[in-house]
This record gives structure tokens, sequence and C-alpha cells, in this order.
């Protein structure tokens, strides 16, 4: 985003709110999806889902759905609690 600059404090509440928002929508439908316009936000979104691999003790997938957005899932493949599944994710 042009002009996105955003203090460290800034930046962690902003991931916090996504968190938060991405682990409802999980909890709720078994996946969510989030807008991604660039690579930084993309690279954001995965750093979320690590966090979130953490926070629900269980894997997380997730998948570039198309230049725009990143769809975030629970990973039923995966063996590992906390382990993170980058599918198709180009940054």
């Amino acid at each position: 985003m042009i002009g996105d600059v955003r203090t460290t404090e800034e930046e962690q509440r902003y991931r916090t709110v996504l968190m938060e928002h991405i682990a409802a929508e999980l909890e709720e439908k078994s996946w969510a999806r989030c807008p991604a316009y660039s690579p930084e936000e993309r690279t954001r979104l995965t750093e979320v889902a690590r966090a979130l691999c953490v926070r629900l003790d269980r894997p997380v997938r997730v998948d570039v759905q198309d230049a725009y957005s990143v769809l975030f899932s629970f990973d039923r493949g995966a063996s590992e609690a906390g382990q993170l599944d980058v599918g198709r994710l180009s940054l």
C-alpha cells in the first residue's frame, strides 16, 4: 500500500487485529480469506499464520487464491500442531 508507514507498535496492533479476525473466521467456518494486494501484505499474512498455528495449537494452511487474496484454512493433512503449511504461496 503506497504511503503505508507504520511504527513498530502500530504494526503489532494491526497484526493482532488481523490474527483475532482470522482466528474467529477459522473457528467459525474453518477458513478465512484476506486481501493481499502486495508481496509485503502476503508476507505479513504468512507471519500472522505462523502465529495462529501457535495460538490455535493446530496446523494452518495458507494459499494464494488470486493476485489479490490469501486463503487460510485448517490443514487436515498435517500431523504436527503448530505447523504452518504454506500451500500455493508466492511472496
